[in-house]
């Protein structure tokens, strides 16, 4: 399969993107705007790999300055304290162990 997203253009603003739910939904996980991704499949429908060379192209351009990378939304601060008192208890042994794993790879 030839690689995509080297030439990639984005479709016409206001035009949708030709891709199935599955892909819209990928590519929303991955932070990609499908309407920037140009499809291979038939007739020019987005694919999981054109999702993936895109979203590869764009880690492999520097990172410095406007513009580099994907634009991923950050993580919503959300206060749970609306919905009604919060306790703070701290964590046992037992439930420490997964949570170290979980914030040294993440």
């Amino acid at each position: 399969m030839p690689v995509v997203a080297q030439t990639a253009q984005p479709v016409a603003s206001g035009a949708k993107a030709h891709a199935s739910p599955a892909i819209r939904r990928f590519a929303r996980e991955l932070g990609v705007d499908v309407a920037q991704v140009k499809g291979s499949g038939e007739k020019g429908r987005v694919t999981k790999d054109d999702v993936q060379s895109f979203v590869k192209a764009a880690l492999s351009q520097p990172r410095g300055g406007i513009g580099g990378g994907l634009q991923v939304l950050d993580m919503p601060v959300v206060d749970f304290a609306k919905f009604g008192a919060i306790e703070m208890k701290p964590l046992s042994r037992i439930k420490k162990s997964p949570a170290r794993t979980c914030t040294a790879t993440g």
